[in-house]
Protein backbone atom coordinates (compact mmCIF):
# COMPACT_ATOMS: atom_id res chain seq x y z
CA UNK A 1 0.00 0.00 0.00
CA UNK A 2 2.87 2.64 1.01
CA UNK A 3 4.25 1.77 -2.16
CA UNK A 4 1.48 2.66 -4.38
CA UNK A 5 1.28 5.94 -2.45
CA UNK A 6 5.07 6.47 -2.93
CA UNK A 7 4.16 6.26 -6.57
CA UNK A 8 1.00 8.11 -6.57
CA UNK A 9 2.94 10.90 -5.09
CA UNK A 10 5.53 10.79 -7.56
CA UNK A 11 2.99 11.24 -10.78
CA UNK A 12 1.88 14.75 -8.76
CA UNK A 13 5.27 15.61 -8.57
CA UNK A 14 5.86 15.37 -11.68
CA UNK A 15 3.12 18.02 -12.66
CA UNK A 16 3.98 20.58 -9.69
CA UNK A 17 7.08 21.14 -7.58
CA UNK A 18 6.51 18.63 -4.26
CA UNK A 19 8.59 18.39 -1.30
CA UNK A 20 10.73 15.30 0.08
CA UNK A 21 8.03 12.60 1.37
CA UNK A 22 8.87 10.62 4.21
CA UNK A 23 7.37 7.77 6.11
CA UNK A 24 5.38 8.62 9.26
CA UNK A 25 1.83 8.38 10.68
CA UNK A 26 0.20 10.21 13.21
CA UNK A 27 -1.82 9.48 16.50
CA UNK A 28 -4.61 11.52 17.76
CA UNK A 29 -6.00 12.47 20.78
CA UNK A 30 -9.18 14.57 21.63
CA UNK A 31 -10.21 16.11 24.91
CA UNK A 32 -13.38 18.13 25.18
CA UNK A 33 -13.65 21.58 27.44
CA UNK A 34 -16.90 23.45 28.61
CA UNK A 35 -14.78 26.04 30.45
CA UNK A 36 -12.53 28.65 29.20
CA UNK A 37 -10.63 28.58 32.52
CA UNK A 38 -10.21 24.87 32.18
CA UNK A 39 -9.14 24.88 28.65
CA UNK A 40 -6.11 27.26 29.17
CA UNK A 41 -4.71 25.51 32.31
CA UNK A 42 -4.84 22.63 30.17
CA UNK A 43 -2.88 24.45 27.08
CA UNK A 44 -0.49 25.67 29.83
CA UNK A 45 0.10 22.30 31.00
CA UNK A 46 1.10 20.76 27.51
CA UNK A 47 3.66 23.93 27.59
CA UNK A 48 3.00 24.61 24.12
CA UNK A 49 6.46 26.42 22.76
CA UNK A 50 5.22 28.59 19.80
CA UNK A 51 2.24 28.96 17.63
CA UNK A 52 -0.70 31.13 16.62
CA UNK A 53 -3.73 31.89 18.65
CA UNK A 54 -7.37 33.57 17.58
CA UNK A 55 -9.08 35.74 20.29
CA UNK A 56 -12.53 37.24 20.42
CA UNK A 57 -10.61 40.47 19.65
CA UNK A 58 -7.10 39.34 18.86
CA UNK A 59 -5.02 36.85 16.90
CA UNK A 60 -1.21 36.53 16.59
CA UNK A 61 1.65 34.01 16.84
CA UNK A 62 3.98 33.62 19.83
CA UNK A 63 7.42 32.00 19.83
CA UNK A 64 8.06 31.93 23.67
CA UNK A 65 5.80 29.71 25.27
CA UNK A 66 1.96 30.13 25.66
CA UNK A 67 0.89 33.69 26.35
CA UNK A 68 -1.98 32.64 28.56
CA UNK A 69 -4.86 34.33 28.85
CA UNK A 70 -5.44 38.26 27.55
CA UNK A 71 -8.52 39.84 28.91
CA UNK A 72 -8.49 42.63 26.11
CA UNK A 73 -7.93 39.90 23.13
CA UNK A 74 -10.92 37.90 25.46
CA UNK A 75 -11.70 33.93 24.83
CA UNK A 76 -9.57 31.90 23.17
CA UNK A 77 -11.57 30.78 19.72
CA UNK A 78 -8.71 28.53 18.24
CA UNK A 79 -4.96 28.13 18.23
CA UNK A 80 -2.42 25.74 16.94
CA UNK A 81 0.78 24.82 18.84
CA UNK A 82 3.57 22.89 18.89
CA UNK A 83 4.55 20.59 21.88
CA UNK A 84 7.77 19.04 23.27
CA UNK A 85 5.92 15.71 22.03
CA UNK A 86 4.25 16.87 19.02
CA UNK A 87 1.14 19.29 18.42
CA UNK A 88 -1.88 20.49 19.57
CA UNK A 89 -4.80 22.56 17.92
CA UNK A 90 -7.96 24.20 19.45
CA UNK A 91 -11.39 24.94 17.93
CA UNK A 92 -14.82 25.44 19.38
CA UNK A 93 -17.23 22.91 19.11
CA UNK A 94 -20.43 24.72 17.86
CA UNK A 95 -21.85 23.50 21.04
CA UNK A 96 -20.39 26.40 23.69
CA UNK A 97 -17.24 24.35 24.38
CA UNK A 98 -13.73 23.42 22.70
CA UNK A 99 -12.40 20.63 21.54
CA UNK A 100 -8.52 20.32 21.97
CA UNK A 101 -6.84 18.00 19.47
CA UNK A 102 -3.32 16.59 20.37
CA UNK A 103 -1.26 14.64 17.80
CA UNK A 104 2.29 12.92 17.72
CA UNK A 105 4.16 11.66 15.23
CA UNK A 106 5.96 8.76 14.40
CA UNK A 107 8.23 7.42 12.26
CA UNK A 108 7.55 4.85 10.09
CA UNK A 109 4.08 3.23 9.43
CA UNK A 110 1.64 2.65 6.60
CA UNK A 111 1.52 6.65 5.60
CA UNK A 112 3.58 9.71 4.49
CA UNK A 113 4.23 12.51 5.56
CA UNK A 114 6.00 16.02 3.53
CA UNK A 115 6.43 19.55 5.37
CA UNK A 116 5.44 23.00 3.83
CA UNK A 117 5.99 26.26 5.02
CA UNK A 118 3.28 28.78 4.75
CA UNK A 119 3.15 32.95 5.43
CA UNK A 120 2.50 33.52 8.87
CA UNK A 121 0.53 36.76 9.49
CA UNK A 122 2.58 39.87 11.00
CA UNK A 123 6.13 38.52 9.60
CA UNK A 124 7.72 34.98 9.49
CA UNK A 125 6.68 31.01 8.41
CA UNK A 126 4.77 28.82 9.62
CA UNK A 127 5.86 24.80 8.92
CA UNK A 128 3.33 22.50 8.68
CA UNK A 129 4.20 18.18 8.36
CA UNK A 130 1.16 17.27 6.53
CA UNK A 131 0.40 13.21 6.60
CA UNK A 132 -1.20 11.18 3.55
CA UNK A 133 -2.68 8.12 3.20
CA UNK A 134 -3.67 6.25 0.46
CA UNK A 135 -7.34 6.87 -0.90
CA UNK A 136 -9.87 5.84 -3.81
CA UNK A 137 -8.65 8.14 -6.24
CA UNK A 138 -4.77 8.26 -5.22
CA UNK A 139 -3.09 10.51 -2.26
CA UNK A 140 -5.33 11.99 0.77
CA UNK A 141 -3.96 14.06 3.26
CA UNK A 142 -5.26 12.49 6.54
CA UNK A 143 -3.93 15.67 8.77
CA UNK A 144 -1.55 19.03 8.89
CA UNK A 145 0.38 19.69 12.28
CA UNK A 146 2.44 22.74 13.48
CA UNK A 147 5.43 21.77 13.58
CA UNK A 148 7.64 25.16 13.76
CA UNK A 149 7.45 29.02 13.67
CA UNK A 150 10.47 30.98 12.21
CA UNK A 151 11.21 34.41 12.73
CA UNK A 152 11.32 35.95 8.62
Amino acid sequence: MMEQLRADYQRLAERRELPPMAAGHVTVEVEAFGDPDALEARIAELAPEKGWRLCQSGQGVFRDGWPGPDAEWGILMGAEAVLPDGALTVHQDGAGGWRLVRYRHHEGGEGLCDEVDLLAQGGGRLRYRRYWQRGTAGPEQTAAILVDVDKE
